[in-house]
């Protein structure tokens, strides 16, 4: 139970007036003071990104708060300055100030407090402290809240003073108009268990949306004198990123007490063990009086209770006087007795202190391992071939990098471990696994390609042994293959997933799931398969509207050949077709998955039903080993109003094929009216590929958005990131960002430009939206250039090259592209590298990993939206 818990109703009570009497509260005007120069905010906490983020500042005095004494705050990137650990990350703004807030808002100052984004190229870089004579500056630079378009910077900062005042400094705003900005906040400051609060900017208990003005000062003076407690305070410790484990004795907790007025006697301190690997690595703990060097172990015996814990503990049956001292100073020290894997663990003090206690103190987090650390990142390489058949051997599974953490020794990987998820073949189908260092073309088997070892009893977990792999700082690609047996006799997939073992010989942490490879059983069998770079994922479709792609797929016979003589299209978003007519072709235009007047059209015919579009072929269709893809157009209804997208599966196809597998997901089809009023879009492309090492800025193209007619809300754009033979784990570091053109010239980035979105994307589909209502309105044109940047990761850096696709735009007001015709499905090729990595790809022994390769030359003029690729983020469930 933690503090706010325990103390709530006698404090709710009894103190609720005579605490908020604690302060007086002016609103005045000053001149705001942007600061420079080296932050103090030493120790990354609670680090997801950069967003709802925290960094931990120990301030250079004691600072009063309420009744509590502290020597150390959290600012948040959210816009508050925080006491509480917990509170840290909150988002979200109080709906109220009043007494009883809930718990993720107490020990907090707002100065705008809401879910804010402190987002540039560089992580926490918006976020500063800095230490002035008898005060501690927290500034946010050029912030803006997480909702609409960001195109509003915010700046402000929090005074904690050494009286005990805080002071809420209010800078000037960058607001690009036609904006919606009215986004709720909450300004002021609630005491440690939420019975308390005085208010800030605006005077006012509740949410609020009008931001002050710039050089507002909100000034609340401390009235009353500081309260006989004891306070915790952090000392300073090394930065532990590895530690060999088993570990014995480690100092992992730093801290000192503090009389604050008289003092009070300790009697009991709450610790928190934080296992962010979920291993579940039992750990003991003792807690010592460091009468030696500050923060190391020196042999000093225990005071209190041991404790073996996986979770929080408590050490009571304490006796440290802290009315006869001013300070003392203490450690927590942990030891290992085993550890089978990697592990990250934290440890924090304050969670649930008795009421004489105040402040708090966090560690940082340290890394465990048997030996050294390395990070294992897969790939799913969206290239296109044929299923594998009967006897066929060396067909890829995964490919993936492993890449050595920068803080870590080297250590040499004598085992690797895979799952296998088999559906509609068996593992008697499979002969044998084989692990391969990839030496030749990257991403790809072929005969360059080191083979390290091989699991011939396959089964659904597969140990590769006997390696002898050491981890290199450059990192290493391996490829995965399967043999697929003589004797197979059915049709199936196959899929790998990397396994990260509880016990055993350390592996690299990190995880993936390779290609879903397909399996054709003896005789001819049909293949029905997604077009990734060609195929979109969705478009805008409006009332009778003629020729809207809605499907892009290829046939191809895994082994043999035959004739194809029905397609069924199977309406899978609203189980209404709402189309008046549609039409197929053999896709062999200028246009790859676009109709075009080259295309073959597929004489048929048409047959809608309620949920359905049958299209029996006039003449059969012969379907042989060379892949032939196809476009599916529909016509709209003028009655349409519902969503729809056209699938298309093995089973759906009437054929002579002995066997049938395979699908491809249709066209999602934003319904939208087609009215005269709405947003246009077009791009324009200006890189086709390029190399991005570290802090190179690669500007890849622009893209417009233009009201038509009264304008409306502009769309979310769709992008795919595929072809990476290296891994697209989270380690791969490339920023996409998208700056609003200003008065400058078109194309080039200036200082007129304003960054208006800006995410780190791996893999898989990513989504950005161009802005939120009202943002085209009438008349008025919005110019944006797409960047993309390599960020340095903290110890692994995982790269290779990789293409970005166009995969479609939703949502906005009646979106349109202009001139008429849908985007083509070209791509920019990126290679995200180090600067100092050699050419030429996944070459030589090693199969690096982050050097790279010739970009291919796409030359469709559309091909750079897809490289506009600041992404959506998942947010996590938020309560």
């Amino acid at each position: 139970m933690n503090l706010a818990a325990k103390l709530a109703v006698p404090i709710l009570l009894s103190f609720a007036g005579a605490l908020s009497a604690q302060y007086t509260r002016t609103e005045t005007t000053a001149t705001y003071v942007q600061r420079t120069g080296t932050s103090i905010a030493g120790q990354e906490l609670y680090v997801s990104g950069i967003d709802d983020s925290a960094l931990l500042v120990q301030l250079p005095f004691d600072f009063q708060y309420f009744d509590r004494v502290y020597r150390s705050c959290w600012i948040s990137s959210n816009g508050r300055v925080c006491f509480n650990t917990d509170n840290a990350t909150t988002f979200s703004a109080p709906p109220n100030l009043t007494p009883s807030v809930g718990s993720n808002y107490t020990d907090t100052i707002f100065a705008i407090g809401g879910d804010l984004y402190a987002r540039t190229e560089g992580i926490y870089s918006t976020l500063g402290a800095y230490s002035e004579s008898g005060r501690v500056v927290l500034q946010w630079t050029n912030v803006s809240f997480f909702s609409g378009m960001r195109c509003s910077y915010l700046n402000f900062q929090v005074h904690l003073l050494s009286n005990g005042n805080v002071e809420m400094h209010y800078g000037p705003e960058n607001v690009i108009p036609n904006y919606s900005h009215n986004i709720p906040f909450a300004s002021g400051m609630v005491n440690f268990d939420g019975s308390a609060s005085v208010f800030g900017f605006g005077n006012t208990t509740s949410q609020q949306t009008t931001r002050p003005v710039a050089n507002t000062l909100v000034t609340l003076a401390l009235t009353a004198s500081p309260a006989n407690t004891v306070t915790i305070n952090q000392n300073p410790m090394p930065l532990r990123r590895f530690v060999p484990a088993p570990a014995t004795d480690l100092p992992v907790l730093s801290f000192k007490l503090v009389r604050s007025g008289m003092g009070a006697m300790v009697t009991e301190l709450d610790f928190n063990h934080a296992d962010f690997a979920g291993d579940g690595n039992p750990v003991t703990l003792k807690l010592v009086k460091d009468t030696g060097t500050i923060g190391s172990y020196d042999g000093e015996a225990a005071i209190g209770a041991l404790a073996t814990m996986g979770g929080n503990t408590s050490v009571t049956g304490l006796t440290e006087d802290l009315t006869s001292v001013a300070s003392a100073n203490y450690l927590l020290v942990a030891s290992y007795a085993t550890l089978s894997v990697v592990s990250q663990s934290g440890f924090y003090c304050g969670s649930g202190m008795p009421a004489s206690m105040t402040g708090s103190a966090i560690s940082n987090r340290i890394a465990l391992a048997p030996q050294g650390m390395a990070w294992f990142a897969g790939s799913i390489p969206n290239s296109i071939r044929p299923a594998a058949t009967v006897g066929s051997t060396h067909q890829r599974l995964m490919t993936f990098s492993i890449q050595q953490d920068a803080d870590s020794p080297s250590y040499s990987l004598t085992q690797m471990s895979f799952g296998l998820t088999l559906t509609g073949v068996t593992l008697a189908d499979i002969d044998q696994l084989q692990l391969w260092r990839d030496a030749g073309t990257p991403g790809e088997w072929d005969a360059s390609d080191t083979l390290i070892s091989t699991v011939t009893s396959v089964s659904t977990t597969n140990l590769f042994t006997g390696l002898s792999e050491a981890t290199t700082k450059s990192g290493t690609a391996y490829i995965v293959t399967a043999d697929i047996s003589a004797s197979l006799a059915a049709s199936g997939t196959l899929k790998l997933t990397y396994n990260l073992p509880s016990s055993g010989t350390p592996f690299p942490t990190g995880s993936s799931t390779g290609e879903l490879l397909q399996v054709a059983g003896p005789g001819s069998t049909l293949i029905v398969r997604d077009v990734p770079d060609y195929a979109l994922t969705s478009v805008t479709a409006a009332v009778s509207e003629i020729g809207v792609h809605a499907n892009v797929f290829e046939l191809i016979a895994g082994s043999g050949s035959g004739t194809v003589t029905q397609i069924d299209f199977s309406e899978t978003q609203s189980s209404n077709s709402q189309v008046t007519d549609a039409r197929l072709y053999q896709d062999t235009g200028t246009s790859p998955g676009r109709y075009d007047t080259g295309d073959t059209p597929i004489p048929a015919t048409v047959t809608l039903g309620a949920a359905t579009i049958s299209m029996s072929l006039t003449t059969p269709l012969t379907v042989t080993g060379v892949a032939k893809r196809f476009v599916l157009v529909v016509d709209i209804a003028s009655n349409a109003s519902n969503d729809m997208r056209f699938d298309v599966g093995g089973m759906s196809i009437t054929s002579n094929f002995v066997n049938q597998t395979g699908a491809s997901t249709g066209t999602f089809l934003d319904q939208r009216a087609g009215s005269a009023n709405g947003v246009n879009l077009s791009a324009a492309l200006l890189t086709t590929s390029a190399n991005i090492y570290t802090n190179k800025l690669v500007i890849l193209g622009q893209a417009r958005c233009q009201a038509r007619g009264t304008g409306g809300a502009a769309p979310t754009l769709h992008f795919v990131l595929g072809d990476n033979p290296c891994g697209r784990g989270a380690n791969c570091r490339i920023f996409f960002q998208v700056w609003l053109e200003g008065a400058g010239p078109l194309g080039a980035l200036d200082a007129t430009d304003v960054e208006c979105y800006g995410f780190y994307s791996t893999n898989g589909s990513v989504q950005f939206q161009l802005g939120s209502t009202p943002f085209v309105p009438a008349g008025v044109t919005r110019d944006f250039l797409i960047v993309a940047r390599h960020i340095a990761a903290p110890g692994v850096d995982i790269g290779g090259p990789f293409d970005v696709h166009f995969g479609g735009y939703s949502a906005g007001t009646d979106t349109a592209w202009f001139p008429a015709g849908t985007p083509a499905p070209a791509a920019a090729t990126l290679i995200n590298t180090r600067k100092s990595s050699n050419p030429g790809g996944g070459g030589g022994s090693d199969g690096g990993c982050t050097t790279g390769q010739d970009g291919k030359n796409w030359l469709a003029w559309l091909a750079v939206l897809a490289a506009a690729a600041a992404v959506t983020r998942l947010r996590r469930a938020r309560s």
